[in-house]
């Protein structure tokens, strides 16, 4: 979990982007769901806070990395647990 909140840290702090979708645009989807991977943080950040990073930042390209490692690195705990509480993994 430290892992997870503090790479998104390091991208919030880079000025990253919070993938959103946009119209025609497939792989937008596929980044906006990796970001919601996070859970509540990114809602938090979007909704509570108005997040949405920094594009001319020097960062940003940095910190959307981050941002989505987060993401898919919280998927994948959340994937392992699973396996575990079902008892295909010790």
């Amino acid at each position: 979990m430290f892992l997870v909140l503090a790479s998104l840290w390091i991208g919030v702090s880079l000025d990253g982007n919070l993938y959103t979708v946009i119209g025609n645009r497939p792989l937008s989807v596929l980044a906006t769901l990796a970001s919601m991977g996070v859970g509540l943080p990114y809602f938090g950040l979007r909704f509570l806070l108005g997040y949405a990073g920094e594009i001319t930042a020097p960062g940003y390209e940095y910190g959307s990395a981050f941002i989505l490692t987060a993401g898919l690195m919280n998927l994948l705990l959340v994937l392992d647990c699973w396996d575990v509480a079902v008892g295909q993994k010790d």
